[in-house]
């Protein structure tokens, strides 16, 4: 965000300037009565914002697409931190800051939703870390997850499978457990 307000206020800064040269220009074109010199400093003058300014655009672009990276990064980071969690995690307390309220369920049994942390444990570790998910989500590589629309798919879409998104505020968590056993 910093590097954009700077680029923004270079551009202000230029318009300004820009505007200025141009009218002390033309006060030098009314008092000197050169107006070569004149067309051939608004030439420049306008040369010069153009390229200021798609140097400007281009920057701000690739500024937008290396958030957007880091933002695909800590997507991915989080997947990881999920995956270690449910292949390594025992208890309720560690999965809870990793689920975003609410939470599916999906089994061969129908559907429940976890709405808070008091309905997880009531849940229970072993309802979620079924030998399925544990297998499928162990073998997933979060580096090459398919992320769309701030969702992707953790695990095996065949045997089990966490999903996992971003919510309204920016945070990615497990939304949904799906197993087919």
């Amino acid at each position: 965000m910093k590097k954009k307000a700077l680029c923004m206020l270079a551009v202000f800064t230029m318009t300004i300037w820009g505007s200025i040269g141009l009218t002390g220009c033309a006060l030098k074109e009314k008092v000197l009565g050169k107006s070569e010199e004149s067309a051939s400093y608004v030439s420049t003058t306008a040369k010069e914002e153009e390229t200021t300014g798609e140097s400007l655009q281009e920057e701000e672009t690739s500024l937008s697409q290396d958030e957007e990276d880091v933002e695909i990064s800590l997507f991915k980071s989080t997947a990881s931190v999920v995956q270690m969690e449910i292949t390594t995690g025992l208890t309720t307390e560690y999965l809870d800051p990793l689920l975003n309220y609410p939470v599916l369920v999906v089994g061969p049994k129908g559907e429940e939703t976890i709405e808070d942390y008091s309905q997880l444990e009531a849940m229970g570790i072993e309802k979620l870390y079924t030998p399925e998910l544990l297998e499928a989500v162990g073998k997933a590589d979060p580096e090459n997850l398919q992320i769309q629309d701030w969702k992707a798919v953790l695990g095996d879409l065949n045997e089990a499978y966490v999903v996992l998104e971003r919510d309204e505020n920016g945070n990615t968590g497990i939304t949904e457990f799906h197993y087919s056993k």
